[in-house]
């Protein structure tokens, strides 16, 4: 962990994208074993990482800055102020902008993104507000800024399964994307 953190003090948006790529790839990983895919896609397990490492890092390591500033107080105040701010304006920027990325890395049109953000964007967020607010709360209340990216991707290890298998469940790619997993 030491060397984590001179790397957060030393390259704290590199190493935030590089955590969040590395997780969001593994998250992948984890939702095609879940969905028993036959052979490995690792071009969707590359998006992904892609996603996670270029939109999901720089996009907290700013928010979550900002929060800190915008709110600075480390009270229970503080990080409900905190919470109710991202998840009522940031949770919806970024799914929506995670089904957009994920839709433009795959090729699909405007309209099949504005489609699939129609159909997933609510369920989704609606999944997300089960689970997100209190591991904010908490996030925002006891863990230092420079680590809350950390704990988010931590715990979105589960997320971002969930995540890649729900931007998957109503399409999938050619079999010459994938790698037998057998």
């Amino acid at each position: 962990m030491s060397m984590y953190s001179r790397l957060l003090t030393s390259h704290p948006l590199l190493t935030k994208s590089v955590t969040s790529g590395v997780l969001f790839a593994v998250g992948d990983v984890m939702a095609q074993g879940i969905e028993k895919q036959p052979r490995w896609n690792w071009r969707r397990t590359y998006r992904l990482g892609l996603i996670g490492g270029a939109f999901a890092g720089p996009s907290l390591h700013m928010w979550y800055g900002t929060l800190a500033k915008v709110i600075p107080s480390p009270t229970m105040q503080g990080a409900l102020g905190r919470m109710a701010l991202d998840q009522t304006f940031f949770a919806t920027f970024f799914i929506s902008g995670f089904f957009t990325s994920v839709g433009m890395l795959e090729g699909q049109s405007v309209e099949q993104i504005k489609g699939n953000l129609r159909e997933q964007l609510l369920p989704t967020l609606k999944t997300n507000w089960m689970i997100w607010p209190g591991v904010m709360f908490l996030n925002f209340f006891y863990t230092p800024v420079a680590y809350q990216v950390l704990v988010v991707n931590t715990v979105a290890l589960g997320w971002n399964t969930y995540l890649a298998h729900v931007s998957h469940k109503s399409h999938s790619k050619p079999q010459e994307e994938a790698v037998e997993l057998s």
